[in-house]
């Protein structure tokens, strides 16, 4: 999380700004980030890509 409140990622080089909502909770894999965003909904995100 950077000083705005946005979870950002570095990854092979480039830098992400993933999401700036507010997150019931996060965890990173490697270089991929799962996020939950409220209740049930969760995300992925991935080589710049959010699934």
């Amino acid at each position: 999380m950077n000083t705005s409140n946005t979870l950002r990622l570095f990854t092979e080089g480039e830098a992400y700004d993933v999401t700036n909502a507010e997150l019931s909770n996060w965890q990173l894999n490697y270089d991929v980030i799962t996020y939950q965003i409220g209740q049930g909904i969760f995300k992925v995100f991935y080589k710049g890509n959010e699934y």
